[in-house]
C-alpha cells in the first residue's frame, strides 16, 4: 500500500493493559495532513477501524524544532 502525499511513518502501538491502541502517523507538514481529511475517501487505517466498528478519536501535535 502507498503512503498518502506528504506521510512520513505511521506506527500502531497496541496498549497491553486495555484492547485500545494508538497510531501515530507524521506528516511532512499541516497542509499534507488538511488535504487527506478533505478527501472523499477516508484513511487505509481509519476505513478497517470504521469496517470493524471500533471508536476512534483524534488529535494533531505540531513539531516545532525537530533534531536529528
Amino acid at each position: 500500500m502507498n503512503n498518502p502525499s506528504g506521510q512520513l511513518r505511521q506506527l500502531a502501538t497496541p496498549l497491553r493493559e486495555t484492547v485500545r491502541g494508538v497510531l501515530q502517523t507524521t506528516w511532512s507538514n499541516r497542509e499534507a495532513l488538511m488535504a487527506l481529511r478533505k478527501s472523499a475517501e477516508p484513511p487505509a487505517a481509519l476505513a478497517l477501524l470504521d469496517r470493524l466498528g471500533a471508536e476512534h478519536l483524534h488529535a494533531v501535535f505540531t513539531v516545532e524544532l525537530m533534531f536529528r
